[in-house]
């Protein structure tokens, strides 16, 4: 699991990476207001964290190749 926090946190800081870091690490609630408040609707909130997990999946096999 290490893999993984490593390439979150090598990712750049990016709209996708906040959501994700709502969704999953301060276990946001009401996402329909929190998307409210980023501008966004709550489809493109859930987009953008599976946009980011994505990316960081990617980054953690990428990690576990070279390892």
């Amino acid at each position: 699991m290490s893999f993984f926090n490593l390439a979150v946190l090598a990712l750049p800081e990016s709209v996708e990476k906040q959501t994700f870091y709502l969704y999953y690490i301060h276990r946001v609630k009401n996402i329909k207001v929190v998307a409210s408040e980023m501008g966004i609707s709550r489809s493109a909130f859930y987009k953008r964290v599976e946009s980011f997990r994505e990316q960081a999946y990617r980054a953690y096999e990428r990690m576990v190749e070279t390892a």
